[in-house]
């Protein structure tokens, strides 16, 4: 993974499964991260584990991408706090149990 050590990564849904996993592939490159996750304890919580892991810098922060408002703010805040982003990987999402064609707009936007 070239070009990776010592610059800022923003992973949404960092917290756990395949952000976490990327979180991590990123730290142990050399990469710095920033875990964005709706469940702001387990990306805080996940940060610390990565930076304690692979010594890179890594912060959690709490952030629903359906907000859009509060996405410019966790970004404003993550370049102004770490430092400038220059990645991002786009892991947030959930699952439903229903067939995509029968998802209303709503729950097509949450997936």
């Amino acid at each position: 993974m070239d070009g990776i050590a010592g610059r800022l990564f923003l992973i949404t849904g960092g917290a756990r499964g395949i952000g976490r996993a990327t979180a991590e592939a990123i730290a142990a490159a050399g990469g710095d991260v920033a875990l964005a996750d709706m469940d702001g304890a387990a990306a805080s919580q996940t940060a610390r584990e990565i930076t304690d892991r692979f010594g890179t810098r890594a912060v959690g922060h709490a952030l629903d991408v359906r907000d859009l408002d509060a996405t410019r703010a966790v970004v404003a805040a993550i370049e102004r706090d770490t430092g400038p982003i220059a990645g991002l990987v786009p892991a947030a999402g959930i699952t439903r149990t229903q067939p995509a064609e029968t998802m209303d707009g709503a729950a097509w936007r949450d997936v």
